[in-house]
């Protein structure tokens, strides 16, 4: 499966002055509580090769009726030494396409949500649960995954 990159502006800075867009690594899923499927909620995640977990903002764990915190929880640190604790719990999900929304692929794994993603609003896809799951190559304008 191949997506395009997600285009970002990038605002002049003096330390790059001719970069003018960013290109980033986002998926479109559909995250759907394992034990009531009915239940889901639609986000982007960022395909990050330098996170060690996949994690989610805590509000969409509300969303589809997931309790924190979980009997599952781990701290990790963010750049900085910083402490967080995310509440894990096993997850459907569903990679959407871009333009129609229509399901490319559907995994289960094993996320993390977390109050330290809230501001963002959208979730990270690391090498536990994402990585472990599929082969990833990045080039200049796409990305391509393909399950192991």
């Amino acid at each position: 499966m191949r997506f395009p990159l997600k285009r970002y502006e990038f605002r002049s800075r003096s330390a790059f002055p001719a970069l003018r867009e960013r290109l980033k690594p986002y998926l479109l899923l559909r995250l759907r509580n394992s034990t009531n499927p009915d239940l889901h909620v639609s986000c982007w995640a960022q395909i990050d090769s330098g996170s060690d977990l996949s994690l989610f903002p805590s509000q969409l764990a509300e969303l589809i009726g997931l309790q924190m915190p979980s009997e599952r929880s781990l701290d990790y640190f963010t750049i900085g030494r910083v402490k967080h604790t995310a509440h894990f719990f096993p997850l459907n999900v569903e990679i959407l396409d871009f333009d129609t929304d229509a399901v490319s692929y559907s995994f289960t794994m094993d996320a993390g949500f977390s109050t330290a993603l809230d501001y963002e609003g959208s979730g990270i896809l690391g090498m536990v649960g994402f990585f472990s799951q599929f082969r990833v190559t990045f080039d200049r304008a796409f990305v391509e995954i393909e399950p192991f």
